[in-house]
């Protein structure tokens, strides 16, 4: 099973210890899918710098968790980006928007892929490509979909939206 999972960190409660912020995260995140818990912090957050976790577990083992925050808006762009260049090359990477921290997906055979995270420690997950990809493209176009929905008057996600549209169509068209 694969699990996706985005939150956000409103400036209120700026994350100093990566430990505490990891053990305790409802004290620092803010599930993407809260509504009441997102309209609450609406006047909390700044919107060119949306810090936030991207959590990704497949079969229960942590590939990305919230000791891997960042500006999430941006690192969702990243990793969409890698999705366009490993279909394009059999292998794709970023660094993350503002810590050094690589994210590395790489074909391994037509039907799995290995997603590595590099964070001074390599953790490495052979996955079924197909559902991986997906379950990411759709994971990213909940988020942008969620923001557009939160803040239509300030922030426009239309490009980043149809970019994973784009990668959706490609994605059905592989074996």
């Amino acid at each position: 099973m694969i699990e996706i999972k985005t939150y956000i960190n409103p400036t209120v409660k700026p994350i100093f210890n990566l430990q505490d912020a990891t053990n305790k995260p409802t004290q620092y995140f803010i599930d993407i899918e809260d509504k009441s818990g997102m309209k609450s912090a609406l006047q909390q957050l700044d919107l060119n710098y949306l810090n936030g976790a991207i959590i990704m577990e497949v079969h229960a083992n942590s590939i990305m968790n919230f000791n891997h925050w960042d500006l999430v808006d941006q690192l969702w762009a990243y990793l969409i980006n890698t999705v366009e260049e490993l279909l394009k090359n059999n292998e794709g990477s970023t660094f993350f928007p503002e810590q050094p921290i690589k994210f590395k997906l790489k074909t391994i055979a037509s039907n799995s892929i290995l997603v590595t995270i590099d964070d001074g420690k390599e953790t490495n997950q052979l996955v079924d490509k197909r559902a991986f990809l997906s379950k990411l493209l759709t994971s990213a176009e909940r988020f942008y979909s969620l923001l557009n929905f939160y803040f239509s008057e300030n922030v426009d996600y239309k490009s980043e939206l149809n970019q994973i549209n784009s990668l959706k169509l490609r994605l059905d068209e592989l074996k």
